[in-house]
């Protein structure tokens, strides 16, 4: 199966690995301001191309970033696993990027077979076993493009294409680090730093790109369903 790494922030990538997991295609997103008002910036590469877009919300990145991947899969379905939320003192900033993660899940999760949460720490800890854990995101930031050897023509075209060292490219990295934790270890969760969601996969039609002065998407809204079931004198957990 393909494989999609996210890292959700208001700067952010996303990669695209094989079902060989081979890095193929990398968007890296920044927010920059038009006439007053706040768009996404959008590097797509796949090398040896590289070509920006501009899109008007969050919820337009993520439609870009789908439609690319049904355009390089050939609409086969394809796993996210997306790093969740650090939660530490400042409270508000992870509500922040908790709220961006939603603005990118909910048009992404369409074109997906399933989606899984990882906590930072975690995939790290899976990809470098060894790792100190004071060091541990310096030594994935290396480790990365080492398991991935493509990773090297992505991050060269970013930073050039963008006009920043490679080495600040950080969230590119993560996002491929998360793709390959995904593909190694994610889709079969063994302790509560990650979550799997069973969703359904991209129907044959796809819809075009949204241009810059297009209205904003809708996130899509998720539905619940709610089953009754027989009293029990003993609380049970109910699984994510």
């Amino acid at each position: 199966m393909w494989h999609l790494g996210l890292d959700p922030a208001l700067t952010g990538s996303a990669i695209l690995l094989t079902p060989a997991q081979v890095p193929v295609v990398g968007w890296t997103w920044r927010p920059r301001t038009r006439n007053g008002a706040r768009i996404w910036e959008v590097a797509i590469v796949q090398p040896p191309f590289a070509r920006t877009e501009y899109r008007a919300t969050l919820n337009q990145v993520a439609l870009l970033i789908r439609e690319g991947c049904s355009r390089v899969t050939g609409q086969s379905p394809f796993s996210i696993c997306y790093e969740t939320p650090f939660v530490g003192k400042n409270i508000r900033s992870a509500l922040s990027v908790a709220q961006t993660t939603g603005k990118l899940l909910g048009p992404l999760e369409e074109g997906s077979a399933q989606v899984t949460g990882v906590e930072p720490n975690a995939w790290r800890k899976g990809l470098v076993p060894q790792g100190k854990r004071d060091t541990l995101k310096e030594t994935a930031l290396r480790v990365v493009p080492v398991r991935l050897p493509a990773m090297g023509a992505i991050l060269t075209l970013t930073a050039q294409h963008f006009a920043v060292p490679q080495d600040s490219l950080d969230h590119l990295v993560d996002a491929a680090g998360v793709a390959l934790f995904g593909a190694t270890q994610g889709t079969h969760p063994h302790d509560e730093a990650t979550c799997q969601l069973s969703l359904p996969t991209l129907s044959k039609s796809s819809t075009h790109g949204a241009q810059d002065n297009a209205p904003p998407a809708d996130a899509s809204s998720a539905k619940s369903a709610k089953s009754g079931s027989k009293s029990s004198s003993r609380p049970t957990r109910r699984a994510t």
